[in-house]
This record gives C-alpha cells, structure tokens and sequence, in this order.
C-alpha cells in the first residue's frame, strides 16, 4: 500500500540571465505530480508517495536550481520537518522557522 504525503514546497528563483531555465526546469517536476495546487505564486501544496528527504532531494538535484542564488524549502505537513536548500544568509533562524 502506498504512503501519500502532503508537502509544502516554497521557493524564490533569483532573476537573472537563467531565471527562465531554472524556473521551468522545478516546474516541470512539480507538474509531473497529480496532487497538486499552485494557485498562489512560489507556494504549492503536493501530496505524493515520497518522503521528505526523497521528495526535496529529488525536486532540487533535478531541477536546475542553484542554492548559492535561489531558495527551495519543501515542509511535511504532517510532522513539521523540513528541508532548505539556499544560501544560509537567506536560511530562518531558529526562533523565526523552528522547522528547517
């Protein structure tokens, strides 16, 4: 049987010369998934048979974004985990976002 999750994936593309490339190449992943809803913009809420850890992975070593620029956060809704990828400056601290 599988075991589905609901994910929150947050993210900001810095725009630059290859914004258009790394954008496209996360949501081109992103909408591989039947489960979904991106109504509002950098926010989407999937629901898969993924862990976090391979979710999140997957989403950033497939996609073209770059975490020296960009910023990529994937929450599991139902534990409160999270991972982020992008440069620490931009990382929460602890007080701020508990869950990263």
């Amino acid at each position: 049987m599988a075991n589905w999750n609901t994910y929150i994936v947050g993210f900001e593309i810095k725009r630059d010369d290859d914004y258009h490339s790394r954008y496209n190449s996360l949501m081109k992943l992103i909408n591989k998934v039947s489960f979904k809803w991106t109504e509002p913009t950098s926010f989407i809420a999937i629901h898969v048979d993924e862990t976090l850890s391979g979710l999140a992975s997957r989403l950033y070593t497939k996609s073209e974004v770059n975490s020296t620029k960009d910023v990529l956060v994937v929450v599991d809704t139902s534990t409160d985990k999270a991972k982020y990828y992008g440069p620490l400056s931009r990382k929460p601290t602890k007080y701020i976002f508990d869950l990263i």
